[in-house]
């Protein structure tokens, strides 16, 4: 074995004809240096090694991406022709010795040294020289090496010939692996811009369109020629909001990225479609402008779907409100008849004329009565909040006395305390300042307040409305009951509209489940606030905060 760096080569041990070949050598190499190359180069290099050298054999040899162990053969020389290219292992090679080392040259041999490389003894080779190939950081490329089928003549020249050729080919190498990284790099590019992407464009210093890619014209029914050369002012775009054309003309002016630029084009068939531009200014190293790159895309199919959408809401929301139009201009035949039967029941009740007969009787008007106030109940929640929902419900305010309205809530209720034994309490200053609200809307809370805390507090429980003024000024009203109580999740439930307690042991499950969204819905109007703290099994506080302006003061 022969090592490049074990031994100096001079020009004056040569002969005439090798020097000849060595000046030959240099001349392939800078005849080559000037010319577009490509992968036919070294094609060209191995054949002119073995003719030149008169070897059996040349080739050039590129490490393989996948894996450092192995090689491929760029271009292989055989006896007298270009061969197929081959991949091959290096453990056990002389290449192995080559390739991220040094030069190796083996005279004679070749077989008796390296036993394992099977392909040396298909070869029939006695010889073998070879010179690595390295990138211009330093890593290892490949390997540029020659062989013979009887022990080398020359090696001095062999040696000096591959040295000639090896930086040449090693930059040949690595562009070539360069150009194929930014064609896969384009392609990448290419597939990603495809996909979110329609079309390319780009801007000079002057605001001038430049460039146009392909699909443009394909989506947008504009031909680039007809903006090529022109700014967005000079092209104009028929049928844009002015006050978008503006900003955009603005961003252009300040040299400012913009995105989502959405504006209609009228293909000349007809069709209209919707189109997103987005732009990014370009800047060179000095920081002066020079132009603009950005993407673009057809959004018709999005505006499309955006004006469907558009157009089912407003039918639903119109047949929403004819809803609620018709729920509260009912409220006057749906509470007349209702009126009649609470009041012929309550008289029938009372006995005002009389004994009714019979002991069923007075029961049967108990229970018309009782269910007479359900529904009433029933229907006020609904009709209150359908007027809501139409915008027809208005408060009628006055100043309030709570002294004087808890109190008329809890006659109401009492009777329906009473049946389970529950106590209901009050806890009201007789110097509380008066409330500036509507109040029917206050009896309908306090009614649903109260009425739910009957329904969840069990036979023998508590039930307290007390009233105060914080130190805000805000007037709060609270009901407190010692009821089966709620888990987070039922308190988020419980004020949804129609969404009814689900707890067994509730004491009835009648209502329409509006009262708690009614009462927030209420509180809402008023400017104040409703919240809810519950344990279950321990109780539940509401409690209702007016805002400091609806505190009354006596004069």
């Amino acid at each position: 074995m022969m090592n490049q760096d074990q031994r100096t080569t001079s020009l004056s041990n040569f002969s005439d004809a090798d020097r000849e070949r060595v000046d030959q050598t240099l001349r392939f190499v800078a005849d080559r240096a000037w010319r577009v190359t490509d992968s036919e180069f070294f094609y060209d290099l191995v054949k002119y090694l073995a003719e030149t050298l008169e070897l059996t054999h040349a080739f050039c040899d590129v490490i393989d991406p996948t894996d450092d162990k192995v090689v491929n053969t760029l271009a292989l020389y055989a006896h007298g022709k270009i061969s197929e290219n081959i991949a091959y292992n290096l453990k056990d090679t002389p290449c192995e010795n080559v390739i991220g080392r040094s030069a190796c040259c083996y005279v004679d041999k070749i077989q008796q040294t390296f036993p394992r490389d099977k392909l040396l003894a298909d070869l029939k080779v006695e010889s073998y020289a070879g010179i690595p190939l390295w990138a211009a950081n330093g890593m290892p490329l490949g390997l540029i090496a020659v062989m013979d089928d009887k022990p080398f003549e020359r090696p001095d020249l062999i040696t000096t010939m591959l040295q000639i050729v090896a930086v040449r080919a090693g930059a040949e190498l690595e562009r070539l692996q360069f150009v194929d990284r930014l064609q896969a790099s384009e392609r990448r590019f290419a597939d990603f811009a495809e996909i979110n992407s329609d079309w390319f464009w780009e801007m000079d210093a002057n605001l001038r369109f430049s460039y146009f890619s392909d699909r443009f014209e394909e989506t947008t029914g504009v031909p680039p020629s007809a903006l090529l050369g022109k700014t967005r002012r000079e092209t104009g775009i028929p049928g844009i909001d002015p006050n978008v054309w503006a900003t955009h003309l603005s961003d252009l002016d300040a040299h400012r990225a913009f995105d989502e630029f959405e504006h209609p084009r009228v293909k000349s068939n007809g069709e209209k479609v919707w189109l997103s531009v987005n732009g990014k200014p370009v800047f060179d190293d000095g920081g002066v402008f020079t132009g603009y790159r950005g993407t673009g895309s057809s959004i018709t199919e999005r505006k499309r779907t955006e004006g469907l959408l558009l157009e089912a809401k407003q039918m639903a929301e119109h047949a929403n409100r004819a809803k609620s139009e018709f729920l509260a201009n009912m409220s006057h035949d749906l509470r007349t008849p209702l009126n009649a039967i609470m009041g012929f029941s309550d008289m029938m009740r009372t006995k005002v004329f009389g004994p009714l007969g019979s002991a069923h009787y007075e029961e049967y008007a108990e229970d018309i009565h009782n269910s007479g106030l359900l529904l009433v109940s029933m229907i006020n929640d609904v009709l209150d909040l359908s007027k809501i929902e139409a915008g027809v419900y208005d408060l009628a305010e006055d100043h309030v006395s709570l002294p004087v309205l808890i109190p008329v809530s809890i006659r109401q209720l009492a009777k329906m305390a009473e049946t389970s034994n529950q106590t209901l309490s009050t806890e009201v200053p007789e110097d509380m300042p008066y409330l500036r609200g509507d109040e029917r809307a206050l009896i309908q809370i306090l009614n649903n307040l109260i009425s739910n805390a009957i329904k969840f507090t069990p036979n023998g429980g508590k039930i307290k409305v007390s009233t105060g003024v914080e130190d805000d000024g805000c007037i709060a009203l609270r009901v407190s009951d010692t009821g089966i109580g709620m888990s987070q999740n039922d308190i988020i439930r419980s004020q949804r509209p129609f969404e009814k307690a689900k707890d067994s042991r509730a004491r009835n499950q009648d209502g329409t489940g509006l009262g708690l969204h009614l009462c927030s819905t209420f509180m809402e109007m008023f400017g104040g606030t409703l919240s809810i703290e519950s344990e279950v099994d321990k109780g539940t506080t509401v409690t209702l905060r007016f805002p400091p302006e609806r505190t009354v003061h006596p004069n």
